[in-house]
């Protein structure tokens, strides 16, 4: 929300300046005086224009990016969600879910985004976010696991290094360490 509310003051500035630059053009010395003149030139305006273009091009790149970051911030979420809805479904029924709807929860049942498939084992609930649009946002994994010798259930989330179709792997229990690691290339993004 901070970057837009700059994106939109650096806006708001650029607007500004191009106004500035030019109510200067339209003063033009007269005899000692600054008269007033009606109009633009054409070389004013194509400077305006020019100056416009670069503003512009300097502040795209930043807007696309903050609305990639929107979309994996729903992955990030929705996976979140599913971690802690399996943690009670399974401390409720001794199992884990294998849909969104077996878990009663309402928000993000479709996504233009994402797809979100689930991955259920005995002793652990996977959920798996793979993008729709390849070229701009990342692929998300979590998993829900129950530690049975310590009546324990441990989270995680992993996140893919870079944008694009991510593969549908899932984290992994490691029983030496006991706890869950995300399949390479990911990264763990649990907070």
């Amino acid at each position: 929300m901070g970057s837009l509310l700059e994106a939109s003051a650096y806006c708001y500035c650029i607007a500004g300046v191009c106004m500035d630059i030019l109510e200067f053009l339209r003063l033009r010395p007269k005899k000692n005086k600054f008269e007033l003149i009606s109009g633009f030139t054409l070389i004013e305006l194509l400077i305006v224009i020019i100056i416009i273009g670069i503003l512009s091009a300097i502040a795209l790149p930043a807007f696309l990016s903050q609305a990639a970051k929107a979309r994996q911030s729903e992955a990030k979420l929705f996976v979140g969600s599913i971690n802690r809805a399996q943690q009670a479904y399974m401390m409720e029924r001794l199992e884990f879910a294998d849909s969104v709807d077996r878990l009663n929860i309402v928000q993000n049942k479709q996504s233009q985004y994402y797809s979100y498939s689930f991955v259920v084992t005995k002793t652990q609930g996977s959920v798996i976010a793979i993008p729709l649009v390849e070229e701009s946002i990342r692929a998300y994994t979590g998993a829900t696991t129950l530690y049975q010798n310590q009546a324990e259930i441990k989270t995680i989330i992993c996140e893919s290094p870079q944008p694009g179709l991510g593969d549908k792997k899932i984290p992994e229990w490691d029983a030496t360490s006991l706890t869950l690691f995300c399949p390479e290339p990911m990264q763990n993004i649990t907070r």
